[in-house]
């Protein structure tokens, strides 16, 4: 999800790290393809690209345009010797907006997945997607925990977090990282495990977009199911009046939630007549049998539209919840969006958000393609335990809440933020499902939070982040998303 970006001014200090560490090289006739011999620190298939290029537009764009960085230069580092970055470009985070007139590195060259079929791990560049990570793994018959979504960066997924719907069975994201192979702000590439810099290897799986540029990542991968990597998938529409009776069974089933089974509860419109309508997505990572059990509970309610399929994990994201993750990769536009961990859905909070998603959407049609979302994964069954990682909530993410304005006038950025801001605040709440503190997932972090809301409330978890961010970036060169207060 995210964007890790080095400003010029530091650029240049760093000889080691960066192939324009040289303050005489002048931008203003930049090469597409820069002659070693000109700049002999640069592999010969790197690329940079300046502001005035043809091509510098379509280096440096972003799935969102709220909150946007800007660069006077793009660089394409091709091998670890040339390296700093941008990984799937993605990332929403009011912080990414702190970084003004800075270098973006692009890490698409890094976009290799590599098998081990004796460890049974799959190393990743820090470019690859998740759709690239689900076809790999498939493609020797094993699964991993991806994020829903197929298009953000799988190695920044996994340095905020990582929730999936495969988490009951294996824990979240971060929980499957073997290795990262890194280049601190000094230049120095090292290799961060449980064994080397283990200090550096707990921070990276929960704050890792603080502490340098991650080229692989190794993650180990799980055999097939009885299932044989199929997947039950069913999507239904409600009518309104069913709202609170949808919300009860999401409930009864989240108490004790089957480690395989994945709910979502989606406000969302149809964008032509801005009419909104309610959606209930179930995907079961095991025996259809078994899933359907799940499904009859709301097929009880009649509704109007249900759509069954067995699925593979490639076509998961493409096909299920009407292709709508897919859907959302969809750039660029702008997009505010607010989210928060919950306990329990209040009915009453529910329709609440409901009718104020109405009033939004209808009050402004440039925004009804926005959607209001509560994620429901897995209960973590094989997950770590809280204080192995930098990852702060485990066990205060029972439901992941969503507010999420889309839109492509910026003229709509007030009523959005303001919508989404009134969202969040209303849902942080005990009495409204919330936790007695506002607890956020990193990865779907609005950015104007206290840090302790994603990087724990507990005192020492902060200390310890601000005792290795010291130790590997003195000079707090890695801060330009959701950054380590020192």
């Amino acid at each position: 999800m995210s964007l890790l970006f080095i400003l010029l001014g530091l650029l240049l200090t760093l000889t080691p790290c960066v192939a324009v560490a040289s303050p005489s090289l002048d931008f203003s006739n930049t090469k597409r393809n820069p002659n070693p011999v000109t700049i002999p620190q640069l592999s010969e298939d790197a690329a940079i690209y300046s502001s005035t290029d043809p091509n510098f537009v379509a280096q440096s764009a972003r799935w969102s345009s709220s909150n946007a960085p800007s660069f006077s230069h793009v660089f394409v580092p091709a091998n670890e010797h040339d390296v700093v970055l941008m990984g799937g470009g993605h990332g929403w985070s009011k912080t990414l907006g702190s970084i003004q007139n800075g270098i973006l590195l692009n890490m698409e060259r890094f976009s290799q997945t590599i098998y081990d079929p004796i460890d049974k791990t799959m190393t990743i560049g820090g470019a690859v997607k998740t759709e690239a990570l689900t076809n790999a793994t498939d493609a020797v018959g094993r699964e991993v925990p991806v994020a829903t979504c197929p298009c953000p960066g799988a190695t920044n997924v996994l340095l905020g977090g990582g929730h999936a719907r495969l988490q009951g069975k294996y824990g979240m994201i971060l929980d499957s990282a073997k290795s990262f192979n890194m280049v601190l702000a000094n230049g120095t590439s090292i290799e961060v495990s449980k064994g080397s810099h283990p200090d550096l290897f707990w921070a990276m799986r929960g704050a890792g977009q603080n502490f340098g540029v991650v080229l692989t990542t190794t993650i180990q991968t799980y055999p097939y199911d009885g299932a044989g990597g199929k997947y039950y998938s069913i999507d239904m529409i409600f009518i309104d009046k069913d709202l609170e009776r949808v919300v009860e069974i999401l409930n009864n089933i989240n108490q004790n939630q089957d480690p395989a089974l994945t709910m979502f509860l989606v406000f969302a419109a149809d964008a032509t007549a801005i009419k909104p309508f309610i959606s209930v997505n179930l995907v079961y990572a095991g025996s259809p049998t078994k899933g359907k059990t799940y499904a009859q509970l709301f097929k009880e309610l009649n509704p109007p539209t249900d759509v069954e399929a067995i699925l593979t994990a490639p076509e998961l994201p493409f096909l299920s919840a009407f292709g709508a993750n897919a859907a959302a990769c969809a750039g660029p536009a702008y997009r505010s969006a607010y989210s928060l961990y919950m306990r329990t859905l209040v009915p009453s909070s529910i329709r609440a958000a409901y009718i104020a998603y109405t009033k939004f959407i209808q009050e402004n049609p440039n925004a009804a393609i926005s959607i209001h979302l509560y994620e429901f994964y897995p209960h973590q069954r094989n997950g770590l335990k809280p204080e192995e990682t930098a990852y702060a909530n485990r066990g205060k993410n029972n439901i992941l809440a969503l507010v999420s304005a889309v839109y492509t006038n910026a003229n709509v950025s007030d009523a959005a933020n303001a919508y989404g801001e009134t969202q969040r605040a209303a849902f942080n709440k005990v009495e409204a499902g919330g936790y007695e503190k506002l607890r956020i997932y990193q990865n779907y972090a609005y950015g104007d939070e206290d840090p302790r809301s994603y990087y724990g409330y507990e005192k020492w978890r902060l200390e310890k982040l601000r005792n290795v961010k010291r130790r590997y970036d003195p000079n707090n060169v890695f801060r330009g998303y959701h950054d380590i207060p020192l």
